[in-house]
């Protein structure tokens, strides 16, 4: 009643000098079927209503340059799409499995076929740093070969630290731990890193190298050929990592999409080739295939022999969304190891 007093009557049903807080404006906006409405301050035009899916609101973790559809942005992981499993707050997690086919000197003549299944992952450490480890299994010659029966199964482990950035320079240093059990048996490491300038646009210009560690020596199967045919006799093979120098061009896509292409030289003075390439599918899954050949030397006897490649593909599985959704700081700079990135030869 003391409310009703304070203003005065304009008609039977409106008032006058009423306090706008005591009145209801309401506005009709059209919502897409399915659509949530998400309000929110700074976005591109007042008034205008955002939909849910088409720009990242905070709970995206999206710190890159402006809003809006997916770009260049990146974050820092952390935030699990209530899609997938929960895990611990990582940085950045992927599961991934595939199959390859390769080849190289310790082949002695012939290829492998097989499958791999593996992880990476990434951890925020100091200054913008962030440590890396993986592990890539493969498993290769169900059947055997001419020389053996044995299947072959290697594991890869790599473990280290690089930097990302949205422009400017970028690097990363590891070391990879192979070993690789067959009609022998051996354990080698290398020390592979890459470093590169980033521009605005997307575009990176870089170089990236592997030095091995360690050499060690092992009973195994040695080709001897002659009169049109070859013999295999058990001898003592002295096996090392091929160093790799390389100089690379690689493409940002949107969603965490990117493409590399190298080319360069090994210390054995080979030439080689390659690249690599990942397309986002959903949040949550990508697909990535890489390449590598390296042509035979000169003075090879038998140069089919001495020629190294190697193909591979993965489906990749990102459960946490700030690292499939779009470019994540904590994804490591460098995948884990494999036969195109940790090649060997012996004496």
């Amino acid at each position: 009643h003391e409310r009703m007093a304070s203003r005065g009557l304009r008609g039977p049903d409106q008032y006058i000098n009423a306090p706008m807080a005591d009145m209801e404006v309401q506005e009709d906006l059209t919502v897409p079927m399915g659509k949530r409405m998400i309000t929110r301050s700074g976005q591109p035009m007042e008034g205008e209503p955002i939909f849910e899916e088409e720009y990242y609101d905070e709970g995206d973790a999206h710190f890159g340059p402006g809003y809006g559809p997916r770009r260049f942005g990146r974050n820092w992981g952390d935030n699990c799409d209530p899609c997938c499993f929960p895990l611990p707050r990582l940085g950045y997690f992927e599961a991934f499995a595939g199959a390859h086919g390769f080849t190289g000197p310790l082949n002695r003549g012939t290829g492998s076929f097989g499958f791999q299944e593996g992880f990476n992952a990434g951890i925020p450490f100091l200054c913008g740093t962030t440590l890396q480890a993986g592990i890539n299994a493969t498993q290769s010659n169900f059947q055997g070969s001419e020389f053996t029966q044995d299947d072959r199964t290697q594991f890869f482990t790599t473990v280290g630290a690089f930097r990302r950035v949205d422009c400017g320079l970028q690097a990363g240093l590891v070391v990879d731990y192979l070993h690789d059990n067959w009609d022998y048996d051996v354990d080698l490491a290398q020390l592979r890193g890459e470093f590169g300038w980033l521009m605005p646009d997307g575009n990176e210009l870089g170089f990236w190298f592997t030095i091995g560690l360690d050499q060690t020596t092992t009973n195994a199967q040695v080709p001897f050929y002659g009169n049109n045919s070859v013999a295999f006799r058990t001898s003592v093979l002295s096996v090392e990592p091929v160093d790799i120098y390389a100089f690379y061009y690689r493409r940002q896509f949107a969603c965490g999409g990117e493409g590399r292409a190298f080319g360069g030289f090994t210390d054995d003075s080979r030439g080689l080739l390659g690249g690599n390439i990942r397309l986002p599918i959903n949040p949550c899954w990508q697909f990535s295939t890489d390449f590598m050949y390296v042509v035979a030397n000169n003075d090879a006897d038998f140069r089919f022999n001495n020629e190294s490649w190697n193909v591979s593909f993965n489906l990749v599985w990102t459960p946490c969304r700030g690292s499939g959704g779009c470019q994540n700081y904590c994804r490591p700079l460098q995948d884990v190891a494999n036969n195109g990135s940790f090649l060997t030869r012996h004496q």
